[in-house]
């Protein structure tokens, strides 16, 4: 078959501004009119995105894949649902059975420990801070992992939390895991020397791993 290597001027299809970004984001941001795009078949796609509230200096905001799915095979459509299947210690509320359930994975690549335990903190907590819909001042990581390496990892993800798993593994064959839709949130991070904190979600990172990640 036939083919040829396409350019896209980066230009934003919205204002006409010139799109920022790194060499290796697969996500550029409009600073003029607050948009984000991502490249595809064709053309640029605009991108619903938002960003947890921060204030302080010497963060960096990490980004992330807020995924609503459609699972079958196993029941996991909000909040109370999860506080169930998780066995978390909590007593399940009335009203969340009204919150909806949402996958997070990060959207940069880092070690497969990493993604997981990112993923699955993040995932377990279902962040319900009201989002910024703007970019972020600050240092901003670029989105290096492509939305379709997270969609293949919703089940690992779900499996590493759901409890009891001598009772519940033997159902991952039957669940079907289907993406409908996407959303980028910016997570703030604190620096620290080396490491970068999130104390809500417990979770760190060293900057030179986060760093050498973005070759692999």
């Amino acid at each position: 078959m036939a083919w040829q290597i396409q350019f896209l001027p980066a230009l934003c299809p919205n204002c006409g501004w010139d799109l920022d970004g790194e060499r290796d984001s697969l996500a550029l941001n409009c600073k003029n009119c607050n948009s984000i795009w991502m490249a595809g078949k064709k053309g640029f796609t605009k991108i619903r995105f938002g960003a947890l509230p921060e204030n302080g200096e010497g963060v960096m905001y990490l980004p992330f894949y807020r995924l609503k799915a459609e699972v079958t095979g196993i029941g996991l459509d909000s909040y109370a649902d999860l506080i169930q299947l998780a066995n978390l210690p909590k007593v399940v509320q009335e009203h969340w059975k009204d919150r909806p359930f949402r996958f997070w994975s990060p959207a940069f690549k880092v070690r497969p420990q990493d993604l997981l335990r990112f993923g699955r903190n993040l995932t377990l907590s279902q962040p319900q801070t009201d989002l910024i819909s703007e970019l972020p001042e600050g240092e901003i990581h670029p989105v290096t992992l492509p939305v379709q390496e997270a969609v293949e990892g919703l089940k690992i993800n779900l499996a590493s939390f759901m409890k009891p798993q001598r009772v519940l593994f033997p159902k991952l064959q039957e669940i079907q895991i289907k993406a409908r839709r996407f959303m980028l949130v910016y997570v703030p991070f604190h620096k620290r020397g080396n490491e970068l904190t999130q104390p809500a979600f417990q979770l760190r990172l060293n900057k030179n791993l986060l760093a050498y990640a973005r070759h692999l």
